[in-house]
Formats: structure tokens, C-alpha cells, sequence
């Protein structure tokens, strides 16, 4: 897995920007036993919005797995107990889609 982070900040640290792209490699499962299973490469992008509005509130946005992009998919055959969930490794791919959020803070 290589992760690229990158961070942009506004006037004054007022206003933040920061994007993480995610590039996992090719990988084979059970190589030489059984049936192998090969998954493509993936690559992943979040985004993130950080405002602070005065000295007391922060406002957030952002968008994980921008791009909506599925995991890949394997037979259960090759898939072994504990390690695989709904056919994928939802511990290594993002299994569940693109995920938006917002937010806001008040200090005081």
C-alpha cells in the first residue's frame, strides 16, 4: 500500500485543504494452493475541508472514497475464515463506498 498526503493551508491557518490517495498493488491470494484468486490494483481518494471561523467554531466537510470505487470481489473458496467479509477483504479495501460527512465545532 503507498498513501500520498497532501495538505494545503489557507491565510492566517484559517483554512485547510488536504487530499489522501491510496494506490494498493496487485495481489494474489493462496498462491500454489487451491484456487487463486488475483485482484487488480485500486486506488482510493479522500478529500478533506477544515474552516475555523472566528477563535470558537471549526466547520468540516469531507468525502472518503470520492470516486466510489468497489472492492474487488472474490469466490468464498478462496476466501479464508475470518480473513474475508462479503467476499472481500474489507480490512484492506474500502467496502463500503463513498462515505460524506460534515461537521462542526464550538470551542468555549
Amino acid at each position: 500500500m503507498r498513501q500520498l498526503a497532501v495538505t494545503l493551508i489557507g491565510s492566517a491557518r484559517r483554512l485547510g485543504l488536504s487530499f489522501l490517495g491510496t494506490y494498493l498493488i496487485n495481489l494474489t491470494t493462496n498462491p500454489g494452493i487451491g484456487p487463486d484468486s488475483r485482484f487488480d490494483a485500486q486506488n482510493y481518494f479522500d478529500l478533506a475541508l477544515n474552516w475555523d471561523v472566528g477563535d470558537n467554531y471549526t466547520f468540516r466537510l469531507g468525502a472518503n472514497n470520492v470516486l466510489d470505487r468497489e472492492p474487488p470481489i472474490t469466490g468464498s473458496q478462496a476466501c479464508p475464515a475470518g480473513f474475508c467479509n462479503g467476499n472481500t477483504f474489507a480490512q484492506v479495501y474500502d467496502a463500503l463506498g463513498r462515505y460524506i460527512y460534515a461537521g462542526v465545532t464550538l470551542d468555549f
